[in-house]
């Protein structure tokens, strides 16, 4: 089973991971990266997803 990870450690993690050469932008890229992952992880833990034909209905509607 995969071990869970606070959100502290997960930032502490990709922190050590840079390399010493790598800018605050790229320091900050990452960060909105593992935001965006945890985020969506939420979204489809708490069931707010949709399905291939719901996503092809509302385009439909929106191109019109």
């Amino acid at each position: 089973m995969a071990e869970t990870l606070t959100m502290k450690e997960i930032v502490q993690k990709a922190m050590e991971d840079l390399p010493d050469t790598d800018t605050i932008d790229v320091a900050m890229e990452r960060l909105y990266f593992l935001w965006k992952i945890e985020e969506g992880t939420r979204d489809l833990d708490n069931g707010r997803t949709y399905t291939t034909e719901q996503v092809e209905q509302m385009l439909e509607e929106w191109v019109k």
